[in-house]
């Protein structure tokens, strides 16, 4: 029986280019909360961010692991709370500031803070995040860091050089390079499956409870944890695509919001959604390994291209 639903966001949930769910997306999982299925986040975002990617929709975030897993929310109760190593970031920004294109972006409660690099490069590396602020300094703010990214321009930084310099400075955190373009960091050890288990011990569910959606490098750990809970969206990376058990279309139709919409009516009627159809998965995952237009490549050139305003 199904009790908790982790989906990860931006690129899964959130359609490429948009910064917040759709209706559709929150119809779902009201649906599904109405069942008593405990439905929420798995994402590299921080708590502020999910409430903004859900239109301040509590409901939404009340079941969460948030940071890749630096917090988790049970319910409304938060489990986890794993900050990064200070004293470790400090070291590596000290590196940092002489790599041009590298900076590291933290959020503590709401306040996003971008560290190490200039506001035109800044600026510039956030110019298509519609509503992006962030203020510029050379300094980690106080506060438990517990969403800290490292970021980096692609035209001036590479992204695998950076983390391999850093890296040894760091030991007690673990990164994870999305993209090339941001490196996750959790607390070593920590991560989307650590995350998830910790849910799952709270409320006392198996694996065979749990269902996983996602797309990107991140959501590896939970796919290979829960391979039989896992889904893939269309323009998932390939490896996460082949360690997914089950595949669905893109997100930039909503695929997800869709699927979980199909879940809570097959919930409702005693049977299985029609995407676990071997033939539908077939046909899905056909898609994704033949149109070149919802490739996560394609996405994230999408994803990361400037925009201009009149």
């Amino acid at each position: 029986m199904l009790r908790l639903i982790l989906c990860d966001m931006d690129l899964t949930l959130v359609p490429s280019g948009q910064q917040a769910v759709t209706p559709l997306a929150l119809q779902a999982i009201h649906e599904l909360l109405d069942l008593g299925i405990y439905v929420g986040a798995s994402s590299g975002r921080g708590i502020p961010d999910l409430r903004r990617q859900f239109a301040g929709d509590e409901a939404c975030v009340r079941t969460a692991v948030a940071s890749n897993g630096c917090q988790v929310m049970a319910d409304g109760q938060l489990i986890c709370h794993n900050p990064l190593p200070r004293e470790e970031l400090e070291e590596a920004l000290q590196v940092v500031l002489d790599v041009p294109g590298a900076f590291f972006t933290s959020d503590i409660d709401g306040t996003r803070a971008a560290i190490g690099e200039s506001a035109e490069v800044v600026n510039r590396r956030f110019a298509n995040w519609k509503g992006a602020r962030f203020f510029v300094t050379d300094h980690f703010p106080e506060g438990d860091l517990v969403k800290v990214n490292l970021t980096f321009d692609e035209g001036l930084a590479n992204a695998h050089e950076v983390v391999s310099m850093i890296a040894p400075l760091c030991p007690s955190i673990d990164f994870c390079i999305l993209d090339g373009h941001v490196a996750d960091m959790m607390p070593a050890g920590w991560d989307k499956a650590r995350g998830a288990q910790a849910l799952l011990d709270h409320f006392g569910f198996g694996p065979d409870e749990l269902l996983v959606f996602g797309d990107s490098e991140n959501d590896l750990s939970l796919f290979r944890a829960f391979p039989e809970a896992s889904v893939a969206v269309a323009n998932a990376i390939p490896e996460a695509r082949q360690a997914a058990r089950w595949h669905i279309g893109p997100c930039t139709e909503d695929a997800c919001a869709k699927a979980l919409l199909e879940l809570a009516s097959a919930i409702r009627e005693g049977r299985d959604p029609r995407w676990m159809d071997a033939d539908e998965d077939a046909r899905a995952l056909e898609r994704a390994l033949t149109d070149p237009g919802i490739s996560a490549a394609h996405l994230h050139e999408l994803w990361t291209r400037p925009r201009t305003t009149a």
